[in-house]
C-alpha cells in the first residue's frame, strides 16, 4: 500500500537558460505572478506557502486533494506564456512541518522529481505523476489527453472553453463575445468542451480513488 500523506509538484521552465537581461527579468515576473495564483487557489489546500526556486522554478506541498486539475489548467492554460515541465508527486515528509517548503524533504517531493524526469525522458507535457501506485499511469493518460485537447483547440474556440469552465452560461459567453447563441454551439462543439469537462471530472475521481486506496 503506498502512503499519501502529501502531494508535491515542482515545475520547471522549459529552456530557462536562453532567457536572459530583460527576458529573463519578464520570465521571472510572470513565475512570480503564476505562484500568487496558485497560493490564492490553493489557500486552503496547501500546507505552507507554495515559492518560486532559483528563479525560473516553483514548488508547492499541498494535503491531498481531488482538485489538481486546476493546478494543470493555471499553469498550462492561465499561464502557457510560461513553458513548464510539470511533476506531480505523493509521499510521506521525512522532516517536520517547517515555514519554508524548500526546506523540507521526503519522498513526496523525491516523487514530484521523479515525475519531472520524466517529462524531460518523454518529452510529454502536461503533468506527470509518481507516487500514486497503480493509478500514476492512468493520471498522466488522463493528464496527456488533457493537454492534447488543448494545444488542439484554437483560439477563438478556447476562448469560449475558458469562459464555459469558468462557470458562465452560453448566453453570456455570446454577450462577452459579440456573437450569436449559435456561434457558441458550435464553437463548444469544435473546441470539445464536453470531452475536456468529462477529462477533469475522471482526473479528480482518479485522484480520490487512488487516495482511498492508500487510506
Amino acid at each position: 500500500m503506498v502512503d499519501l500523506q502529501y502531494v508535491a509538484f515542482i515545475g520547471d521552465v522549459i529552456g530557462s537558460r536562453t532567457y536572459h537581461g530583460a527576458d529573463r527579468e519578464i520570465l521571472q515576473q510572470n513565475i512570480e505572478a503564476l505562484v500568487r495564483r496558485l497560493n490564492a487557489r490553493f489557500q486552503e489546500e496547501r500546507v505552507v506557502a507554495i515559492e518560486v526556486t532559483e528563479g525560473d522554478g516553483i514548488k508547492g506541498l499541498l494535503h491531498p486533494t481531488p482538485g489538481l486539475d486546476d493546478l494543470l489548467w493555471i499553469i498550462h492554460v492561465e499561464f502557457e506564456h510560461i513553458p513548464m515541465r510539470l511533476g506531480i508527486g505523493a509521499g510521506t515528509l521525512e522532516t517536520s512541518r517547517r515555514s519554508s517548503v524548500s526546506t523540507m524533504d521526503g519522498s513526496v517531493f523525491h516523487e514530484a522529481r521523479a515525475a519531472v524526469a520524466a517529462s524531460h525522458e518523454t518529452d510529454r507535457r502536461g503533468g506527470h505523476f509518481r507516487g500514486f501506485g497503480a493509478f500514476d499511469s492512468v493520471l498522466d493518460g488522463i493528464a496527456g489527453l488533457l493537454h492534447a485537447l488543448r494545444t488542439r483547440t484554437p483560439d477563438r474556440q478556447m476562448q469560449v472553453l475558458k469562459m464555459l469552465r469558468a462557470g458562465h452560461r452560453q448566453s453570456e459567453v455570446a454577450a462577452e463575445l459579440e456573437v450569436s447563441r449559435q456561434a457558441v454551439s458550435e464553437y463548444t462543439r469544435l473546441g470539445q468542451w464536453p470531452y475536456y469537462r468529462d477529462g477533469e471530472n475522471a482526473l479528480r475521481a482518479a485522484l480520490r480513488a487512488a487516495y482511498e486506496a492508500a487510506s
